[in-house]
């Protein structure tokens, strides 16, 4: 299950993407993707994979502009550094991601050249989620860029 919020900066939704044409929204039962969200446990989540199925016949299609995602400083590791598992964590997972690097204050930009503008880089990002234990080398890599390797290892 892909978990995702959608919309203007402020007013994100919460929705769970269905393949790479379609979403469904799930903002009637949960209000935001948050830590107290995933704090309940694997009922709620449960619940609300039974939910997306009942939903998927009425899905949307994937928005025209890119989802934007922002990493906390304090989430970062170097390109082959180990993954520290999070304490209790249960299901740790995985996926390779392009990641923009922005090189200067921008807001409000007029044009997609001013955007374009903005980027200082691109790298390889290994976006790690706890979704179970893994213990597997993690390799990976984006054409003209570059590849990581990262080993999981047990929490301090």
């Amino acid at each position: 299950m892909y978990l995702m919020r959608i919309g203007a900066p402020g007013s994100e939704i919460p929705v769970v993407r269905v393949d790479g044409e379609s979403y469904v929204d799930v903002s009637d039962v949960v209000t935001d993707l948050t830590k107290r969200f995933f704090g309940t446990g694997p009922e709620q989540l449960t619940a609300l994979a039974t939910l997306v199925e009942t939903r998927v016949a009425a899905g949307q299609n994937v928005p025209a502009e890119p989802i934007l995602f922002t990493k906390s400083p304090n989430t970062q590791i170097g390109p082959n550094d180990d993954v520290r598992i999070p304490r209790g964590s249960t299901k740790l997972d995985w996926e390779v991601e392009l990641g923009i690097v922005i090189g200067r204050r921008a807001s409000y930009l007029a044009d997609e050249d001013q955007a374009r503008a903005a980027i200082a880089g691109y790298v390889v990002v290994n976006n790690v989620s706890e979704r179970a234990f893994q213990i597997d080398v993690m390799e990976v890599s984006i054409d003209g860029l570059g590849s990581q390797r990262q080993t999981v290892v047990a929490p301090r």
